[in-house]
């Protein structure tokens, strides 16, 4: 347990992005017409893939910015592995079951859970109504938890840490709401347990999600995956 209790919990991030650079990143986005997955019944997105070139189009320097920012925080060299767009559209934008990501880590690299975190940027106003991200802090410390695969309403494959574990950790530890502002972002780890609830309000709750990878993680081969 040493080695989990030294994993950090969420930390907030501010002023990633300016107002205007988040409005930028917003206008592109929306302006995109391929490899967008929708929300079930609707026209609504739901994820989409940003590459690093597309975002340094839009903000030159960010890539190179943020990678320092993180590798200073976590007191390593960590680079940027992949970006996702999540929408959370207002009224229908789905509910993220609770989970670690550390079992999606695997997917593609065989490597300590350490190796793996997430910075999560808020594009609009993040709030409890509109669906924010929740954690359960300190829940690293119960190291790699049980899932189960489940299917998702988008019809994707998902881990879901099982109900038993989950009730457990809320007794030991609560749950937080995390709040943010347009621009700002939260820094965790792949093993803390996560989670948001479905966009109920009339307010759009896009972010912008990046797996950061320590340097030297071992990659599978492709035979491997």
């Amino acid at each position: 347990n040493t080695y989990f209790n030294k994993m950090e919990n969420p930390l907030i991030l501010n002023n990633l992005f300016t107002p205007k650079n988040c409005n930028n990143i917003i206008d592109y986005i929306c302006s995109k017409k391929k490899n967008i997955d929708f929300e079930p019944f609707s026209n609504s997105p739901y994820r989409s893939v940003i590459t690093k070139n597309e975002l340094s189009n839009i903000d030159d320097g960010f890539i190179y910015k943020i990678e320092k920012l993180v590798s200073k925080t976590l007191k390593n060299n960590f680079f940027v592995d992949k970006m996702t767009i999540y929408y959370k559209d207002k009224w229908v934008g789905a509910e993220e079951h609770w989970h670690q990501d550390y079992p999606y880590n695997l997917i593609n690299y065989s490597d300590e859970p350490k190796n793996f975190y997430r910075l999560f940027i808020a594009l609009d106003e993040h709030t409890e109504k509109n669906g924010c991200m929740m954690f359960i802090e300190n829940s690293h410390q119960e190291g790699i938890i049980e899932h189960e695969k489940i299917l998702s309403i988008h019809s994707y494959q998902k881990n879901r840490a099982k109900a038993h574990v989950i009730d457990a950790c809320y007794k030991k530890y609560g749950i937080k709401y995390f709040t943010l502002g347009k621009g700002s972002g939260i820094l965790f780890n792949s093993l803390i347990l996560h989670s948001s609830c479905s966009n109920q309000s009339p307010h759009p709750r896009k972010a912008l999600q990046i797996q950061f990878v320590k340097e030297n993680t071992k990659k599978k081969l492709p035979s491997e995956i």
